[in-house]
């Protein structure tokens, strides 16, 4: 298989684990799978230095599971030296992704986990809003994928990271313009370091976007999930075909190609369908309950904002809203894809930057 222009690969084919050294960069340490030798002890060998191994405890304590994937919290442990089998707890927490790989190429889907693998790679430390990549590896003789992040800890203590779904499910979110700007501002902090990348994620919503909660302390916010990431300027990586954001978060140019044809909106910056999607969890971080219950024109909000010039305002005008957030919003949820602001314009909107 051939590499792409950059770190990427065709994404109509799964790549092997070539994928991992063609993005890493000389002189770093590159770590893979290599077995399971208890139940639940992952080994991941060191390419770099053979012989090397690093261990993870990974428990049975579940943040998310799909039919094809499941996230675990592990813990990095230590082997006891001439006790085989036998390891000890290092107190420090990993977040662990498995993909069944196999299983995931009998789906048809966009979603391509060594792009994941690829897109964190390149986002490696340059945002605290980004989920942090310690190592990645696949083993060839079950098709499993083993990504190992890093459990988010902040200056005070060890979080507990929950999705937005989750955050608000379990009360944790209050739904008013101060706290909505303290997430927002992390949100867009993290989208404006990924679009600056050239990458788009494409897939944000509610269960992309982690709150790692520490009582007394305001929640801090990572984005996570780049299994649909897009490079947004690289000539060989065929346009996106379908739209993965959660059914309300979805622009309107992908539900109704009527204004721009089906291959004018494929090809657009995709980029662009992140900045709605935004705009969508910004509305549900301050009023609790989506704008569009679905991105359809069966939706009475969305048919009044695809099919009226002002019908945005019409609708933001009778919530209790600030003028500046209503403002950001109207501009944000423009129906023109192309006359959405970027990550660093909505950075500096006026109420972006107020304090309070």
């Amino acid at each position: 298989m051939q590499a792409a222009v950059g770190p990427f690969f065709d994404t109509r084919q799964f790549a092997i684990p070539d994928i991992l050294a063609a993005n890493v960069a000389p002189g770093q340490v590159l770590l893979t799978y290599d077995d399971i030798r208890d139940v639940n002890i992952l080994r991941m060998g060191s390419l770099a230095h053979p012989g090397s191994n690093f261990f993870y405890s990974l428990g049975n304590n579940r943040l998310s599971r799909s039919s094809n994937s499941e996230v675990i919290i592990g813990v990095h442990v230590l082997p006891i030296e001439h006790v085989p089998n036998q390891f000890m707890n290092q107190q420090t927490p990993v977040i662990v992704k498995i993909v069944d790989v196999g299983r995931l190429i009998d789906t048809p889907s966009e979603k391509n986990p060594f792009h994941e693998v690829a897109a964190l790679w390149r986002l490696l430390d340059e945002s605290p809003h980004i989920s942090q990549l310690i190592v990645a590896g696949y083993d060839e003789s079950t098709r499993h994928l083993f990504t190992v992040m890093k459990y988010p800890v902040c200056s005070a203590g060890i979080c507990q990271p929950l999705s937005l779904f989750s955050s608000i499910d379990a009360g944790l979110v209050q739904f008013n313009e101060g706290s909505a700007r303290v997430i927002f501002r992390q949100l867009m902090e993290g989208i404006r370091v990924i679009h600056g990348s050239q990458l788009a994620h494409r897939d944000l919503g509610l269960e992309n976007v982690v709150l790692n909660h520490l009582h007394g302390h305001p929640p801090s916010l990572a984005v996570v999930d780049f299994a649909s990431v897009y490079h947004v300027f690289d000539p060989t990586n065929p346009p996106p075909v379908h739209a993965c954001s959660d059914f309300y978060c979805i622009a309107p140019e992908v539900v109704s190609t009527l204004q721009y044809g089906q291959q004018a909106v494929y090809r657009m910056d995709p980029s662009v369908f992140d900045i709605w999607a935004c705009g969508c969890l910004l509305f549900i971080l301050v009023m609790g309950i989506p704008l569009f219950e679905i991105a359809s024109p069966t939706c009475e909000n969305f048919r009044i904002v695809l099919h009226h010039a002002n019908g945005l305002s019409l609708i933001l005008n009778q919530l209790p809203l600030s003028t500046p957030l209503k403002d950001l919003l109207c501009r944000i949820l423009r129906t023109n894809p192309l006359e959405r602001p970027r990550a660093e314009e909505i950075l500096h909107h006026p109420w972006m930057t107020q304090l309070h």
